[in-house]
């Protein structure tokens, strides 16, 4: 009998110590941001906050300004800078969950410029 509540403990404590994991697992605050700039090859990122991280270039820019929006994407600050008038299409597909809840953007920039710009440092590569 004691085996047994010596297995059930240590089971007990293995599954504690794998919640942070599994929750980071879940993907209840990560986001794949895939951009293509003309006439070259998607590149896709993964951003995760809270903690920060992932292969984004900027994880702790990009997560503090989407605190800041809560995580809707179309209330990200647009850049002050001006951008020239070329066309040079940019796509931009943000897909994840922020803090539990799905969010989704799908657009087309007439140039990485104008990208950088609504992106607010999220999609600025």
């Amino acid at each position: 009998m004691r085996s047994l509540k010596v297995t059930a403990l240590c089971g007990a404590f293995l599954m504690a110590a794998a919640l942070p994991a599994m929750a980071a697992q879940d993907g209840r605050t990560a986001l794949r941001i895939t951009v293509t700039a003309s006439g070259q090859e998607p590149q896709t990122y993964v951003l995760r906050c809270d903690p920060d991280g992932g292969d984004h270039p900027n994880p702790q820019v990009a997560c503090d300004r989407l605190r800041a929006v809560d995580g809707r994407l179309s209330a990200l600050r647009r850049s002050s800078s001006a951008c020239p008038w070329i066309s040079e299409p940019y796509e931009v597909a943000v897909v994840g969950r922020w803090q539990g809840r799905n969010i989704t953007l799908h657009s087309t920039f007439s140039s990485p410029c104008r990208a950088k710009a609504a992106g607010d440092g999220v999609f600025a590569f």
